[in-house]
């Protein structure tokens, strides 16, 4: 149960990481954000990090990012104001061939750690 619980919220972790860089309406891409801020502290209260989950939940996710929300639906920003993307495509290639070196090292390096079998308290 531990480990379905722990896919479903890495999946949701990733799929809200995932709508904050590809959303255009900073609105949307602010929900993105709290379910994936939501899913980390689920991540927390699953490996019994209480005060981690505490923290996750009421500072960032009641707290900033609220702020945050609310400021953006101050300014009401109009898709026609938006900058123009047509260089995204150009720009995240650029990205990931410059964060490749860097995830091949944290690769081989968590390779080369001694495995250690994950406990997780029961609730």
């Amino acid at each position: 149960m531990a480990e379905a619980l722990f896919v479903i919220l890495s999946l949701l972790m990733l799929l809200g990481g995932a709508g904050v860089l590809f959303f255009r309406q900073p609105l949307h891409a602010g929900m993105s954000f709290i379910v994936s801020i939501i899913a980390l502290a689920g991540l927390f209260a699953l490996l019994s990090h209480t005060f981690l989950f505490m923290v996750q939940i009421i500072l960032y996710a009641g707290a900033v990012i609220t702020l945050m929300l609310f400021v953006i639906m101050v300014l009401n920003v109009q898709e026609s104001v938006l900058p123009d993307e047509s260089l995204q495509p150009k720009t995240l290639f650029i990205g990931v061939l410059c964060l490749a070196p860097i995830v091949i090292a944290v690769v081989k390096t968590l390779g080369t750690l001694p495995f250690k079998e994950l406990y997780i308290v029961p609730g």
